[in-house]
């Protein structure tokens, strides 16, 4: 399997719905890829949240993506004109003129 295949079966794994087979293929493959290795632990950690911490989580997403907009937009063009929700996305435009 490959990393896309490995990738996509971490959920699984995490559910415990993987044939055996397969479930030893993608640890195998864990313990010697250091990419998926990492990608398991951040699916581990997601997981263990639980709705309450996810819905935590989410909440100081929306609250940080919207105090760096507030923070930078004086310095970069904001893309969109609608308040972010998990992230803040910016234009080049103001840098453009400059080469950056």
């Amino acid at each position: 399997m490959d990393c896309r295949n490995i990738r996509r079966a971490l959920p699984g794994l995490a559910d415990g719905d993987l044939r055996p087979a397969v479930e030893s293929e993608v640890r195998g493959h864990l313990e010697c890829c250091p990419e998926c290795a990492a990608e398991w632990e951040s699916t581990r950690e997601f997981l263990a949240l639980g709705g309450e911490g996810l819905r935590n989580a989410t909440i100081d997403a929306l609250l940080n993506a919207n105090y760096i907009r507030a923070r930078l937009e004086g310095r970069f063009k904001i893309a969109y004109d609608a308040p972010c929700m998990h992230e803040c996305v910016f234009s080049d435009e103001k840098q453009q003129p400059h080469k950056i």
